[in-house]
């Protein structure tokens, strides 16, 4: 039994792998893998999965095995897509479902059921004694797959996508029990077909989980750089100035302690998190000004006015406000001699071509930027005399289309080239774009 069972166990494992390289190479491409990780539900990366994970598990069927009670061997399952029947006492060992429960996993409940729908059309039109059982498999498991992708509210795991491989398999022998017009020769082909099958749907649901997360930790590389853009020097600067004020004011020193600890604080909880709220953002934003103000009490001057709270909920990647904020900060002050640095954040709901999209924006009215540099901000790495700072808004304006679509996005607005006409305007503004209906991946939460 043990020998029967490698039989059926390595052309499921040949098959399984297939499926789990191809998917490695294709979402490596960064346009194939946008729809799948982050942007909205749209129609090209719809038709892209759709075809893709349909495809895989059209595959998954006929690059299984024919199994029947009265025969040992094995033959190998035509591909004839629409001649070929079954006899009604033959079935077919594959890994169709694994397929279907991975689309549903990283897709959702509308890939899970389509795929597992269309798949389900193929395998019931070859009939044979599990056609009815195995294409209500398939559609089930592409809805439980899909819901708990729906459910979860963080990373789904390689072992959550084990166990529902695992619940998955269970079904399908439920229902070959259940089905089959011979209760013996169910038994049988269960006896037969229940360990490989198992074996390779759950083992195969935790390793292509396990490859989407090395595929989207080049993702989390990024915001990693995002969020290291931060002043290096920003804790020694800001201990220093309270430190000083511990003379003057005893009280206000305490004070800032306590902020500095919130800051730091919600800076390690927002470091855990990709994406965290504009409202969050906006909060830890004043905390950092505080400090800047702090050092430089006559030289900046911050507010955050027009704030549309109706958009605080939006969700923005960790540390976005920050770098932009920084960003000003370091290249906004420079030639200004003694005169302040004013810096302006909005939030406003603005509409564009029927669509809804949230704003926010940060202004200065710092020296502006070079020609030659402004043409190139947000569209390619640029040499900064300050550390990390000429790639953090490149980086930035990367990972936005990424997580929300081809809609979000950067604008740059060169305040004294915009305006030409106006004498005395300087600075800059830049925008983060974002849409209104965001459809956020549940690991990137």
């Amino acid at each position: 039994m043990m020998f029967q069972y490698f039989d059926y166990l390595f052309p499921l494992v040949e098959g399984a792998s297939v499926m789990i390289t191809a998917a490695f190479v294709v979402f490596r491409f960064p346009f194939l893998r946008q729809p799948l990780f982050y942007a909205e539900w749209h129609t090209l990366g719809a038709v892209f999965l759709l075809v893709f994970f349909s495809a895989l598990a059209i595959y998954g069927t006929h690059s299984g095995m024919i199994v029947s009670p009265d025969r040992e061997g094995l033959r190998a399952v035509p591909w004839d897509l629409f001649d070929t029947v079954l006899q009604d006492n033959e079935a077919i060992i594959n890994f169709r479902d694994l397929v279907i429960i991975c689309a549903g996993l990283v897709g959702g409940l509308r890939l899970g059921l389509v795929v597992g729908m269309i798949a389900a059309l193929e395998r019931y039109q070859l009939q044979g004694q599990t056609a009815a059982a195995c294409a209500l498999a398939s559609v089930f498991s592409g809805l439980m797959a899909g819901w708990v992708h729906q459910m979860s509210s963080t990373r789904i795991t390689p072992l959550i996508a084990s166990i529902t491989g695992s619940i998955s398999v269970l079904l399908q022998m439920a229902l070959i029990l259940l089905l089959s017009p011979s209760v013996e020769d169910a038994m049988s082909l269960v006896e037969k077909i229940i360990l490989p099958i198992w074996l390779v749907t759950a083992s195969g649901c935790y390793l292509f989980i396990y490859v989407m997360q090395i595929i989207d930790s080049d993702h989390a590389q990024r915001l990693a750089n995002l969020n290291a853009q931060i002043e290096p020097h920003f804790l020694m600067n800001t201990m220093n100035a309270i430190r000083s004020l511990v003379r003057i004011d005893p009280d206000k020193a305490r004070t800032y302690i306590t902020r500095l600890g919130e800051f730091m604080q919600a800076k390690q909880h927002h470091h855990r998190n990709e994406c965290i709220t504009v409202g969050d953002e906006l909060a830890q934003a004043q905390r950092y000004m505080d400090f800047q103000q702090l050092r430089f009490p006559k030289k900046i001057h911050y507010q955050a006015a027009d704030i549309d709270h109706c958009l605080l909920d939006l969700w923005i990647p960790s540390g976005t406000l920050l770098t932009l904020l920084e960003n000003a900060l370091t290249h906004g002050r420079r030639g200004r001699g003694h005169q302040p640095l004013d810096i302006t954040v909005r939030l406003y709901g603005n509409k564009k071509n029927s669509r809804q999209e949230g704003v926010l924006e940060v202004m200065d009215n710092g020296r502006g930027i070079e020609l030659e540099r402004y043409k190139k901000l947000g569209k390619q790495p640029l040499i900064s005399s300050h550390q990390g700072g000429g790639h953090a808004l490149y980086h930035l304006a990367q990972m936005l289309p990424l997580y929300f679509g081809s809609r979000a996005h950067l604008q740059f607005i060169n305040r004294q080239a915009e305006k030409k006409d106006q004498a005395g305007i300087t600075g800059t503004i830049v925008r983060i774009i974002l849409p209104r209906k965001q459809k956020l991946k549940p690991w990137v939460r």
